[in-house]
């Protein structure tokens, strides 16, 4: 298995990584191999492809006749935490799974801890560990112009939270140890300091971003067709034992738009993906003022399934449930694109763009 399959457009130090081949030469249709390019057309993209397999501690870099170009091994010796990207200096920033070395009660697909940045010639030139007992990084990162890293983790939010914030304690949950504790999402920028420290110079939590129609005696009450720009907390995609998971939003990619100062999340368990404004400070994006389009962390737009806000029809189209990462943003055409009479009918624009 795969993970973080892309296209790498950095630059490799002191080389200059042009098409070997002035065009390829694809004659590899073997039926019977199993490792190495086994396919491929004239019709193919002329670059490098970057991939991290899920069973090994190595990430590798082919070119378009599937020839090693570089690999870069984790130091920690860590399986991958689901991504992996390629900087401009011909460095590697990944995600590593740090398995039993984790200290909270989280687990599940994507789990991560850990983020290393290896140079060229495999020599580490950055870690650092994000995991306790009340939270962890999974899935996607997103390196930012100014060095600085969004990350995506789960946090901990115990039975008698999640009881207090509106959810329905009928709705079961998988959590360890019998509790109904639930693992919100949240993002974090990280900015790198020396060869193994961070600061966390921005936040944003689901958590402070919740609309619930199920008791009226506890947090977040209100309409929830009302408030498209708050997450159901009483939403449920799975079915029989996959129901109620306490990684029930389980996002899974990230991107960030330099231009408008957006950030877009793509969560698997609600079948949506959510823009939110990167401009407020970390008090405003707990609230629902501030920052550039005056929503504070509130979602700004979002696609994929209107049942979740209420307004959406009464059988889920079956296309959603594929909608998993990567994503990323696309240039203004394809925006326009995608702003469609299908994108209108299920997405909800939650703002005015300045």
């Amino acid at each position: 298995m795969l993970t973080s399959v892309v296209l790498a457009q950095a630059q490799v130090p002191g080389e200059q990584l042009s098409p070997i081949n002035d065009a390829p030469k694809c004659n590899a249709q073997r039926e019977n191999w199993t490792v190495g390019l086994v396919s491929c057309t004239n019709e193919s993209h002329t670059g490098y492809t970057l991939f991290s397999p899920f069973p090994s501690d190595t990430s590798y870099l082919i070119d378009e006749e599937g020839r090693e170009v570089n690999s870069w091994e984790s130091p920690g010796g860590h399986r991958p935490g689901a991504s992996a990207y390629m900087l401009d200096d011909g460095s590697l920033l990944r995600t590593g799974n740090i398995g039993n070395e984790s200290i909270g009660n989280f687990s599940g697909g994507g789990i991560g801890g850990k983020l290393e940045r290896i140079a060229w010639d495999g020599t580490l030139m950055w870690s650092w560990e994000y995991s306790s007992t009340t939270a962890i990084t999974h899935h996607d990162i997103e390196p930012l112009p100014n060095g600085n890293i969004l990350a995506i983790a789960w946090e901990d939010r115990s039975e008698q939270e999640a009881l207090q914030a509106g959810r329905n304690p009928a709705i079961a949950s998988d959590s360890p140890g019998g509790q109904g504790n639930i693992w919100p999402d949240q993002i974090i920028e990280i900015e790198p300091v020396g060869s193994n420290g961070a600061n966390i110079v921005w936040q944003w939590h689901a958590w402070d971003h919740l609309v619930q129609n199920y008791d009226p005696t506890k947090d977040n009450y209100g309409t929830v067709e009302e408030h498209p720009e708050l997450l159901n907390i009483n939403y449920v995609t799975q079915s029989g034992n996959q129901a109620g998971r306490a990684d029930w939003m389980h996002c899974n990619s990230i991107d960030y738009n330099v231009e408008l100062d957006q950030i877009m999340i793509s969560c698997r368990g609600m079948d949506e993906f959510y823009i939110i404004d990167h401009s407020t400070t970390t008090q405003e994006a707990a609230g629902h003022s501030g920052g550039t389009y005056g929503k504070g962390g509130d979602f700004l737009y979002r696609w994929g399934n209107p049942q979740v806000y209420g307004k959406g029809p009464i059988k889920r189209p079956a296309t959603l449930r594929s909608a998993r990462c990567p994503m990323d943003w696309r240039g203004a055409s394809r925006r326009k694109e995608t702003s469609s009479s299908s994108t209108t009918a299920l997405g909800e624009q939650l703002h005015t763009r300045p």
